[in-house]
């Protein structure tokens, strides 16, 4: 499975894992936003056998940091959840204290490590803190709408109930917690961060820094009608998993996923943009 990996202990306290499919055209600039953050992180691009191999699109940046840099391709398309629990697998056992993610299409802005670990190692009862992101269009690059979540534990968990109250790919999550809870749950592809955070829940406190720290590429064409009633059918069921009938906010989640499956891709976009804007 291994393509560019070595046998060897962490060069740092963070791994940031970045699953990567067919991301030639954006992939390198999400690599130097992290090479190029204030707190050195090592990094560990899966790649999920994309057609253009990973490790080729990054033939230079491999080369100019070999020490931070690794390129791990597994042997066939297995989707965003196996390659990250794969990346788990591969780092865990190095002795990170933290595991950050990262998207192959977005842009870490250079402060992010950095305060993300500072929060962690003053905070120890929070077992991942994510942060607000900016929103951009992929195709014109201008920027669209800031996803502004709760900030505290008890904010995060009222939202929870309705949808992931924290942004993935701007996530950091102590590595104990990755030992104690697993990794992703495949069957629940589509919405397996969501159910990721409520478990992680049943044990620990999620944090969101009140900050944008992270800009994230978001398609023009949006999600086909299908392939969003299928992400709202995977959201229905974690919904369902952790559903607590004492909870009016339970109820009130799984209705509202029951309603979008009627709502058009466009609407909710126009609606997201209403609600997080400026």
């Amino acid at each position: 499975m291994n393509e560019s990996t070595a046998n060897h202990s962490a060069t740092s306290r963070v791994v940031v894992l970045m699953a990567a499919y067919d991301a030639a055209a954006t992939i390198g600039e999400a690599v130097r936003s992290i090479l190029d953050n204030t707190l050195a992180a090592d990094l560990l691009v899966i790649d999920d056998c994309s057609p253009r191999p990973m490790a080729e699109v990054l033939g230079d940046l491999l080369a100019a940091h070999p020490e931070r840099l690794r390129v791990m391709r597994m042997p066939v398309n297995s989707r965003q959840s196996a390659c990250l629990n794969a990346g788990l697998l591969e780092m865990l056992p190095k002795g990170y204290a933290y595991v950050a993610l990262m998207d192959a299409d977005d842009i870490a802005l250079p402060e992010r490590l950095a305060e993300q670990v500072a929060f962690l190692d003053a905070h120890p009862e929070i077992g991942a803190v994510g942060t607000w992101m900016q929103t951009f269009d992929e195709t014109t690059l201008a920027p669209m709408y800031v996803h502004r979540h709760p900030v505290d534990d008890a904010g995060i968990r009222q939202a929870m109930y309705f949808n992931s109250a924290v942004v993935h790919p701007s996530m950091m999550v102590r590595a104990e917690v990755f030992r104690t809870m697993g990794g992703y749950n495949p069957v629940l592809q589509g919405a397996e961060d969501y159910e990721l955070w409520r478990r992680i829940q049943s044990r620990w406190k999620l944090a969101n820094l009140p900050r944008v720290l992270l800009r994230y590429r978001l398609s023009s064409k949006g999600q086909s009608m299908a392939g969003r009633r299928r992400q709202l059918a995977i959201r229905l069921k974690v919904q369902l998993i952790y559903f607590r009938p004492s909870a009016w906010r339970a109820w009130g989640g799984v209705l509202l996923t029951l309603m979008l499956f009627l709502v058009p891709m466009r609407a909710l976009l126009f609606a997201k943009a209403r609600m997080w804007r400026d």
